[in-house]
């Protein structure tokens, strides 16, 4: 009985979810701004404002940007420095394999 409730809530919760997100607050990167849920608190009352922050928040906008930006720079810096390594490596075992070369024609 209980999971016959469960299931009959869940949809309603998210059709409410979607109605609170609809019309001019659509979770987008821009409606997700402070400065747009200020405006929202001033314009149409505090209640909205935090559905939009809410929404915002379970979305996943609250500084995923930044936190995809910091990772592509973390990769690229990973990136960078194994190909350095490669490189001296490289060049480490072409001048080692050149030695030996020497030391054979000898």
């Amino acid at each position: 009985m209980r999971l016959h409730h469960l299931l009959l809530v869940i949809p309603f919760a998210l059709v409410s979810q979607l109605s609170i997100a609809s019309n001019d607050m659509d979770i987008t990167d821009v409606t997700c701004t402070v400065s747009h849920i200020n405006e929202v608190a001033q314009k149409e009352g505090l209640e909205k404002a935090q559905a939009l922050a809410q929404s915002c928040i379970a979305a996943g906008y609250d500084d995923v940007e930044k936190q995809v930006k910091e990772a592509g720079n973390t990769l690229m810096d990973h990136y960078e420095a194994a190909k350095s390594y490669i490189g001296e490596k490289t060049d480490e075992y072409s001048e080692k394999a050149e030695n030996i070369k020497k030391e054979l024609m000898r």
